[in-house]
């Protein structure tokens, strides 16, 4: 991406090396091991080693690339190396968001989501943001499918809904919704659960919907396999997200205080099952778990620009881990953008 005007002598830092924007575009690639590949586009760039502070930069033009490994020089290539390209926008997204810390470190509660729509940048309170409301909800039996914060008791009647519905916390949620078993495999087409925006959701470019899902760092890195339909009429879009936008190896997905489960004690098929049913503690969550996030951009459901949906239904995956929600949420009218 370029440097806008004025930025030029900027300096990328990666673990292998140093880049100087000359007045370019440029292309960098950086290994989990350090190695950094560089690929001018168009311009120039210097590229030195960042252990070698008093060496002569490499200056790279218009189609040079070059290679530099830990502890090593620059070494120039010929082509660009395979898969590395030049991304003149970065795509819409949730970029991150921020929560409540304790004195412990652990993060609690939601306070805002920034989020790059339409490829501009914003900034949501947590009251700008429309939760979801749980309408229906299907379970199995023994399945964890309450999570409260650790040392908390499970509450009563309608109050359970409210673990979902009304709180910000990022570990208490109605969890682990499930189709009910069946010989012939699970029915992918099978609602699982839903939620109701009240007011409903307006469709703008990039996310509309921010589902938070609470994830044990023993659970895909990626997040849970979430697919969701409009479950307004007339409506036939599906979506499936297999990576959320932040996922457990994001430095923004924060590390939440520990929670406590309780799991159901017979199959759950309505909402009333989940406010009058039996549920027994499960356990104290002692494995560390972290608050992923993805964005649902209702456009892909078949939303055009300016229309609203008002229900979201979440369908069967197959998968055996399920989702975990514990924060759905509609971002504001995007008429600003």
């Amino acid at each position: 991406m370029p440097a806008p005007p004025g930025a030029e002598g900027f300096v990328l830092t990666t673990p292998a090396a140093d880049v100087v924007d000359l007045g370019t575009r440029f292309a960098v690639d950086v290994a989990e091991s350090g190695e950094t590949d560089l690929f001018v586009v168009d311009g120039a760039a210097a590229f030195s080693a960042v252990d070698d502070p008093k060496g002569t930069p490499l200056l790279l033009k218009e189609g040079d690339s070059a290679r530099i490994e830990p502890d090593q020089l620059p070494r120039v290539g010929t082509e660009p190396p395979a898969g590395l390209h030049y991304v003149e926008n970065l795509r819409d997204r949730v970029i991150k968001y921020d929560a409540t810390i304790r004195a412990d470190g652990f993060a609690d509660e939601l306070q805002s989501v920034t989020v790059q729509r339409g490829g501009r940048v914003r900034v949501y309170a947590r009251d700008q943001l429309t939760q979801g409301r749980l309408t229906q909800f299907v379970s199995r039996v023994n399945a964890a499918v309450c999570t409260t914060h650790q040392g908390e008791g499970l509450p009563e009647g309608p109050a359970r809904l409210d673990l979902l519905n009304t709180d910000w916390s990022l570990v208490t949620g109605i969890i682990n919704p499930r189709a009910p078993a069946a010989d012939s495999g699970p029915d992918l087409n099978a609602p699982i659960f839903s939620v109701t925006f009240d007011p409903p959701v307006v469709n703008g470019p990039g996310p509309d919907v921010l589902v938070f899902d609470l994830q044990l760092l023993v659970y895909p890195k990626e997040g849970d396999l979430v697919r969701v339909v409009s479950g307004d009429p007339g409506r036939s879009g599906l979506v499936e997200i297999d990576h959320f936008d932040i996922d457990l190896t994001s430095p923004y997905a924060l590390d939440l205080v520990p929670h406590k489960t309780f799991k159901a004690q017979a199959a759950i098929s309505s909402i009333d099952d989940l406010i009058t049913g039996d549920f027994q503690h499960g356990r104290q969550t002692h494995v560390n778990a972290k608050g992923l996030v993805a964005g649902i951009d209702l456009s892909d459901l078949g939303y055009s620009p300016g229309e609203s949906l008002q229900h979201l239904v979440f369908l069967e995956t197959g998968e055996p881990y399920g989702i975990d929600p514990v924060l759905i949420v509609g971002l504001p009218d995007p008429s600003d953008l």
